[in-house]
């Protein structure tokens, strides 16, 4: 089994659909999947792999749904440090 480093935005993009830039998120699920992805692939890539993610780190799950940011980045960067805790 490999392991990698990745960032916490991507992470919680794929456990709690976190909005996030398309290419660490797609580079991710490609890492996980073991596949090329098409844009429209990742939705499913990510329905499979989401479970998995919190069946090996189980805090994961203890992460709070996330709140309607609208268009404040600034609380989104906040709610994401929070669950850095």
């Amino acid at each position: 089994m490999t392991t990698r480093d990745c960032d916490l935005y991507v992470v919680l993009a794929l456990t709690h659909q976190l909005p996030v830039e398309l290419s660490p998120y797609q580079d991710f699920l490609q890492w996980m999947t073991g596949e090329r992805l098409a844009p429209i692939q990742m939705g499913r890539a990510r329905d499979v792999c989401a479970p998995i993610l919190v069946e090996q780190y189980p805090a994961l799950a203890t992460v709070p749904p996330i709140p309607d940011f609208g268009d404040d980045t600034a609380a989104m960067d906040a709610w994401c440090d929070q669950q850095r805790a």
